[in-house]
Parts: C-alpha cells; sequence; structure tokens
C-alpha cells in the first residue's frame, strides 16, 4: 500500500501542500505581528502611506489624499518658520481640479504662484479688487439677519471691548441693523455701503406732525419711516421688534452709540471700491477653477477683521449648502480672521461637502482668546492633521501631551518617558516638520524648499 502510495506521488504531494500551508501560516503570522506593531514612537513618513494621495502638501514626503485633508489640518507655526513659502505657496502651485481661497496679506503668495486658476483678488488698497457686497451672496431673509449679527459681533471684537454692558448693547443694536438691512436687501434701494451711512447718519425715528384728529401728516426722514414705507413684512416686524427694547432715549443713544463704533470699518474711504463694485458670485468658486487671494495687510488685520470674517462666513455658509468642486481654504493668522459664528459646526460638517479648512496659527491660545476656552479646546480636537514647526513656545507643552510617551526597560525595570519633552519640541530643526495625523504615529519628515 505504501508502495503505491509512492507511486502515486501522493506523500510528495501531501508534503508540498505542507511546506505550502507552512509558508503562507508564517505570511500572516507576520503580516498580524507587523499590524499589532502598535509601539509608540516618533516615525517616518512611511507611517501615512495609507493616508497619501492628491490633497494638502505637507512635507516633502508627505502629501495627504483629498478625503483626509477635508478632515482639516492646522499648522501651529511662530513668524519666520516657513508656512507662506515652504507649505502654502507649494499647495497653491500644486492643487488641481480644485478652487482655492487664500489669505494673501502681503501679496506675494498671488505674485509668486503659477497657476491656471481665474484669479480674484479681495483687496480693499488696490483697485484691481474685485467687489463684495455681503447682500448680493444672500439667499433668504435668514442670512441677512446672521450677517448683521456676524458684522457687529466682530466690530465688538474689533474695538476691543468685550465688556458685558456692550455685548448687551449690540444684542438690542442687532434688530435694527437687520432691519434696514432687511429693507435693502428686498428694495435694492442703496448700496452697501450708503447703507451703512444711513443706518449711522439718519435719525432712527421720525418727529411727527399731527393734525387735530391725531392723524399723521408730516414726518421728517428716518429709518422708521424708510423701513415702514417699504411694506417689506419681514424688516417692519424686525423694526418693531427693536422698538420693544427702547424704553427711554438715553437707551436708544446707548444702542446707537455701541452699533456706529462697531461699524465704523464699514464707512472707510478704502472699502468704497469694494462695496460698490459688482460683487464676486460665491457660485463661481464651486462651478469653475477659482483662487481667491484676500489681501489684507497684517498690521491692518485686527482693524479688517469685521469684514474677513464676514467674507468667510458667508463663503463657509454657501459651500454648505452648494456642492460641486473641491475647495480648499488655506487660512494663515486664522486668529486674526475674526469670530466666524458656529465655527465648530462648520468644520464639523463642511467636510462632507467636498472642502478642506487649512488653518495656520503662531498658538494655540489664539484660538481660546478668540472663541473662548471651551469652544477653543473643541476647535483644536475638529483638525484632524496638526503640523508643527519648531520654535514653539505656549503650544510645546500641549503638543509634547498629545505625542505620548513610550516605555523602555532600565536595571530590568518597566520605565515611561515622553516621546518629546516640550523642549524637544521647540527645539526641533528648522527643516523638519512634526505631522501629527488622524490615528498615526507620530511623523517627522523634512520640510519642502523654499518657493523663489
Amino acid at each position: 500500500m505504501l508502495a503505491e502510495l509512492v507511486t502515486n506521488g501522493t506523500i510528495g504531494n501531501i508534503l508540498g501542500m505542507g511546506t505550502g500551508i507552512g509558508v503562507i501560516a508564517g505570511s500572516l503570522y507576520g503580516l498580524f505581528h507587523q499590524s499589532e506593531d502598535k509601539e509608540n514612537k516618533i516615525c517616518t513618513f512611511k507611517e501615512l502611506k495609507s493616508l497619501s494621495g492628491d490633497g494638502i502638501m505637507c512635507s516633502k514626503n508627505v502629501r495627504l489624499s483629498v478625503k483626509q485633508s477635508n478632515e482639516h489640518v492646522i499648522m501651529i507655526a511662530p513668524s519666520g518658520a516657513g508656512k507662506t513659502r515652504r507649505f502654502i505657496m507649494h499647495n497653491v502651485n500644486h492643487l488641481k481640479n480644485c478652487s482655492l481661497i487664500v489669505t494673501d496679506p502681503s501679496g506675494e503668495i498671488e505674485q509668486t504662484c503659477k497657476t491656471d486658476k481665474k484669479k480674484y483678488i479681495l483687496n480693499p488698497f488696490s483697485k484691481n479688487t474685485v467687489g463684495y457686497d455681503p447682500l448680493f451672496n444672500c439667499k433668504n431673509d435668514f442670512e441677512v439677519r446672521n450677517i448683521a449679527k456676524v458684522i457687529l459681533k466682530n466690530g465688538m471684537v474689533a474695538s476691543d471691548d468685550n465688556s458685558g454692558s456692550q455685548e448687551n448693547w449690540i444684542s438690542m443694536a442687532t434688530p435694527l441693523l437687520a432691519s434696514y438691512m432687511l429693507m435693502n436687501y428686498h428694495t435694492k434701494t442703496y448700496s452697501f455701503d450708503k447703507m451703512i451711512e444711513n443706518i449711522c447718519i439718519l435719525p432712527i425715528t421720525s418727529e411727527v406732525v399731527k393734525d387735530k384728529k391725531g392723524k399723521i401728516i408730516k414726518a421728517t426722514k428716518s429709518i422708521e419711516l424708510e423701513i415702514m414705507m417699504s411694506n417689506v413684512q419681514c424688516a417692519i416686524i424686525e423694526f418693531k421688534s427693536f422698538m420693544q427694547v427702547i424704553e427711554a432715549r438715553q437707551t436708544l443713544s446707548s444702542i446707537r452709540t455701541v452699533m456706529n463704533s462697531c461699524l465704523q470699518l464699514f464707512l472707510d474711504d478704502s472699502l468704497k471700491d469694494m462695496l460698490t463694485k459688482p460683487s464676486i458670485s460665491m457660485s463661481d468658486i464651486r462651478e469653475r477653477e477659482c483662487v481667491v487671494y484676500i489681501q489684507i495687510p497684517e498690521h491692518h488685520s485686527d482693524y479688517f477683521s469685521p469684514l474677513i470674517a464676514t467674507f468667510l462666513t458667508q463663503m463657509f455658509n454657501y459651500l454648505l449648502e452648494n456642492d460641486g468642486l473641491q475647495v480648499f481654504c488655506m487660512i494663515d493668522e486664522f486668529g486674526s480672521c475674526g469670530l466666524i459664528p458656529s465655527c465648530c459646526s462648520i468644520l464639523s460638517t463642511i467636510r462632507k461637502h467636498n472642502v478642506t479648512i487649512v488653518a495656520a496659527i503662531q498658538s494655540l491660545t489664539q484660538l481660546s482668546s478668540l472663541y473662548g476656552e471651551l469652544q477653543g479646546k473643541q476647535l483644536k480636537d475638529l483638525f484632524k492633521t496638526i503640523l508643527v514647526c519648531s520654535g514653539l513656545k505656549e503650544s510645546a507643552e500641549y503638543i509634547s501631551n498629545l505625542l505620548g510617551g513610550e516605555e523602555y526597560i532600565e536595571n530590568k525595570i518597566t520605565q515611561s518617558r515622553k516621546l518629546m519633552s516640550p523642549s524637544e519640541v521647540r527645539m526641533m530643526s528648522k527643516k523638519d516638520m512634526l505631522i501629527i495625523c488622524d490615528n498615526k504615529r507620530p511623523v517627522i519628515d523634512t520640510m519642502m524648499d523654499i518657493v523663489a
């Protein structure tokens, strides 16, 4: 029987099968143990290979997929670390099949980068600026009310007075501004700058003359009269809502004073060209490849933050409600761009609509200063990729804690230590970038070359 098995080659086949199974088992064992390598350590760029693609370029060897990019990126880098020429410019030059929104304070990105995309420049100091009328891009009454709130809130932040009393006056003034904006939105009577001028100068209520029967026969020009004569019901209701809070002329005067202070930017002559030119249409961003350069000099950023925050708020809301072309928003000095209402909600939902937000800041404390401790912490967690440059101070400890620790054995005793201490984070090489991405281990890779 044994001879017969040998003759038929059965034993040979069985042995061959056994060898094959052993090889497969060994391979599976190796793969299993490779995938189970969860040792926390600083890795090379290969750690992020599964997340790579044609999205944001982070460093020389790390380029994220568009899907991973849409989970948002925050870059923490002090001034002079190379945010512009070693990061943003590379992305402007190489991102394809998309539109871009880029803050470009000095104009050097627009002048240096070469792109076939249609170019829009938003710059109140340039004759080449595109027009921007916040009302033009509103689609309904809700958006008009929201923009009124954004303008006043950021005007208050820009004035450096966030006291509780002023916030109360802003809350009272919002229905007044909203009512006049609603009237103009529906009637298109004034350009945006003229509308703001009127609301700052015209009397709020009219002086009336009545006949013997009590019927009004004459009324002086006022915001109230214009709104009532417009027959725009939503504006009339909003104005009546405002009048409910008026108990004394002193209250009215205080509201007017605070509101006018918050609107000062929109009375500035430097905005006249921008507010009166034909407005940029936000639909272009989704329908064709465009690049919008927001060029506000850094030393004027606080003063112009109501304008930038209004524009970005409208843009994000539009992108949330209108799908289309992929959009990458690269916002340098994110903390100086004003307060964007519902920023956490925007970040958590806009990723589903083919939008990447790349925020560059000098310190994480900027988020807390602008949005408060709780919302600032939530914002940090909504950026799934963190890019870290050397030279950090306050943020170095946060990064050190985020990296976690590793275990090692010394004198037969298991010890633990941080992957990088705050000092090591601060003293990284200026040519390196630390990348913390999603649930992957941290990576250190070389920064991209300087774009000349």
